[in-house]
């Protein structure tokens, strides 16, 4: 179900992306330096972190790999040669009053159910 999601992501990505070319894209046509743009976009235009553009690039390599393989396309890119760098960064923890100053906080109606599932 995850990954389902995150193919859906990466499909909303390039169609954000594509909407702003000058001339339709294909996946003949996703060269290196459309992939540099891709990331461009990513990065300025959607404003992502870098670990969340790494997940997207590592949804969209098997997505290109099940082009050609399964459907005989012709690809503009070896989805091999497209890397995926990941930032390491630092894991912080509510603590334990935190997470009852969250719990305890008042919220709109609509956010109470997103709270309680956090929790």
């Amino acid at each position: 179900m995850y990954t389902i999601r995150w193919y859906g992501t990466v499909r909303n990505h390039l169609a954000a992306w594509a909407a702003e070319l000058a001339e339709p894209m294909t996946v003949a046509g996703y060269t290196m330096a459309a992939h540099e743009d891709f990331l461009n976009h990513l990065r300025v235009g959607a404003c992502l972190a870098q670990n969340t553009i790494a997940s997207t690039v590592k949804q969209l390599k098997p997505l290109l790999a099940w082009a050609r393989d399964a459907r005989g396309l012709t690809l503009g890119v070896d989805p091999g040669k497209l890397t995926v760098e990941w930032e390491e960064v630092t894991k912080a923890w509510l603590t334990p009053a935190e997470l009852t100053l969250l719990e305890r906080a008042m919220l709109p109606d609509s956010l109470v159910r997103v709270r309680d599932a956090f929790l």
